[in-house]
């Protein structure tokens, strides 16, 4: 596979222009191509707090990344040169949208029962107040991103070492993989769930599977699999891209 993989770079933008000793916040990004097909992964932990801190990050990391491989032809305007100039994005990591839902986690244990811990359900009343999927809807921020079908809990935020949500805390989908494609069936999710047993985070971690067409240079279309395993970024990054060609 690696023979197959060209023009790999990356790069990183903070969140924050202040100095500190350590950037907790912001984006780190890896362009390549596969074959014909361009690729933009970037991983993120954005800010806490307002909705608006969220909203801004991400527009700074949207129009921040410069590739070589995403660069428009012939022409010297920066914003010409934007990460969708790419085949396919994907977008993952502690994005930090909250749901704007007043249950704190023992009432929502309450009202959704074991359901949370045994049954896999859509959770369509959560997912009514998250900030990530009203943000899409208005085009605030991820606007034409897609996301598989959330059928588990919320992932954050529990009490490490447990398997219980902080009290006093309102539960929240903060671990999101997003995906972009200038064509909107070269992406397919086959899987996207949460890894249950981890419990070293007060996250849990989150993980999806993708189908992915790239071009091959000698045949019309080829039909490859894309796997991306995904651990949060309070905890070690793994990624995994596994093409079968």
């Amino acid at each position: 596979m690696l023979k197959r993989v060209l023009g790999a770079e990356y790069q990183f933008v903070a969140s924050n222009a202040i100095s500190k000793p350590f950037r907790t916040k912001g984006a780190i990004a890896i362009c390549f191509r596969i074959l014909k097909t361009s690729f933009v992964f970037i991983s993120a932990h954005f800010s806490h707090g307002n909705l608006r801190n969220r909203i801004l990050d991400f527009r700074k990391a949207s129009t921040a990344f410069n590739f070589r491989a995403t660069l428009s032809p012939h022409s010297p305007i920066r914003e010409d040169h934007s990460i969708f100039n790419a085949d396919h994005v994907f977008w993952f990591g502690d994005l930090n949208f909250r749901l704007t839902h007043r249950l704190n986690s023992d009432q929502l244990a309450r009202e959704f029962g074991n359901q949370l811990f045994i049954q896999r359900n859509t959770f369509e009343k959560l997912l009514e107040k998250d900030e990530l999927q009203k943000c899409i809807s208005t085009k605030l921020a991820f606007h034409d991103f897609k996301e598989g079908i959330i059928s588990f809990p919320p992932t954050y935020k529990f009490a490490v070492g447990t398997q219980t949500y902080a009290k006093h805390r309102v539960p929240s989908y903060t671990d999101r993989i997003l995906f972009w494609c200038k064509h909107s069936d070269n992406i397919r999710p086959i899987r996207y769930d949460c890894v249950w047993p981890i419990t070293v985070s007060d996250h849990k971690a989150v993980y999806g599977i993708f189908s992915v067409r790239v071009m091959d240079p000698h045949r019309s279309f080829s039909s490859n699999v894309a796997s991306l395993d995904i651990i949060t970024p309070s905890n070690p990054i793994t990624e995994q891209i596994l093409v079968d060609l």
